[in-house]
């Protein structure tokens, strides 16, 4: 039986250590509508949706959007 892990503070720790390597809003991401969907550099957790209602806290831990410069 695997052993169980805290989603978020995995999740949070990835960001920390640097492996977040792009993140997006979308609608709908499987059964999470809508997501904040973190995409790593990491095997064990490639792809991580966080629910609306916790965006709050991430959003203090995400790097800006990157803004291209011509598109301002």
């Amino acid at each position: 039986m695997p052993g169980y892990f805290n989603y978020h503070a995995t999740a949070k720790r990835l960001i920390r250590e640097g492996k977040l390597r792009e993140y997006y809003f979308t609608q709908r991401h499987n059964q999470i509508s809508p997501a904040l969907v973190l995409i790593f550099d990491d095997p064990q957790h490639p792809v991580m949706p966080i629910r609306e209602y916790r965006w709050e806290e991430y959003l203090l831990l995400l790097p800006p959007p990157h803004v291209p410069p011509d598109s301002r």
